[in-house]
């Protein structure tokens, strides 16, 4: 593989483990300005075969409008501590819907962001765990008044349980009992299920050069290393 294809491979690699471009300074295994390299394939100084060309543009495409979704959903949580909630914010609760729905493709990294920062949590989860936090913190459940971070009324909520108005899962019910707060007229209603549609990630070029290299490994090579090359790349 010569130093263009590794450079190529590695700003792919880059793309698809961080879901951003690398950044001027960032330095590749073998000590090349990753960030730079990038820059000349974009103006053309550095030149490509058309499987390299491929092979950046499938990255490329990876940092799609889903992609950025995504990281606009992880910066809310960042500062605000809480998903989307009020009419302000339609937008980024219809994307989260779309993910939980599995309406929309993600891969298996996306999946695993989404799910640390609760968007696959039910409403009704997210209440439950905002209590458990408010009865770790003052040793009381909380009463009418008291704020979810998503800005719910937990003293409403902890009512509407109680009435059995509000459904639970028997594990919520076990949860919040284990905090001291009776339920004898919850009503109990099974696990919600979620269904995620998961899209695998795109083959890399190192991918595909390993792919079509192992075809040549049970057979015996009649032409030139060059010919070789000059065929994979």
């Amino acid at each position: 593989m010569d130093s263009t294809a590794k450079l190529v491979t590695e700003v792919c690699d880059y793309i698809y483990k961080n879901g951003d471009y690398p950044p001027k300074g960032f330095l590749s295994k073998e000590g090349k300005d990753l960030g730079k390299a990038l820059t000349r394939f974009r103006t053309g100084e550095t030149k490509l075969t058309n499987e390299q060309i491929e092979c950046l543009g499938r990255a490329d495409s990876s940092l799609s409008r889903t992609e950025k979704n995504i990281r606009e959903l992880e910066e809310y949580y960042r500062v605000h501590g809480c998903l989307p909630v009020g009419e302000e914010q339609v937008r980024l609760r219809d994307v989260m819907n779309s993910y939980k729905s599995g309406d929309v493709p993600i891969t298996n990294e996306q999946y695993q962001r989404l799910e640390a920062i609760g968007v696959f949590l039910s409403n009704t989860e997210r209440m439950i765990q905002a209590i458990e936090a408010y009865c770790n913190k003052y040793h009381k459940a909380p009463g009418r008044g008291k704020k979810s971070p998503e800005g719910y009324d937990m003293g409403s909520a902890l009512i509407g349980y109680r009435s059995g108005k509000r459904q639970l899962t028997l594990d919520q019910k076990q949860r919040l009992e284990s905090k001291g707060i009776l339920l004898p007229n919850a009503t109990i209603k099974n696990a919600p299920i979620i269904s995620v549609r998961i899209e695998e990630r795109k083959e890399t070029l190192s991918d595909k050069i390993e792919s079509r290299k192992s075809k040549f490994n049970g057979y015996r090579r009649k032409k030139s290393c060059k010919v070789v090359i000059l065929f994979l790349y």
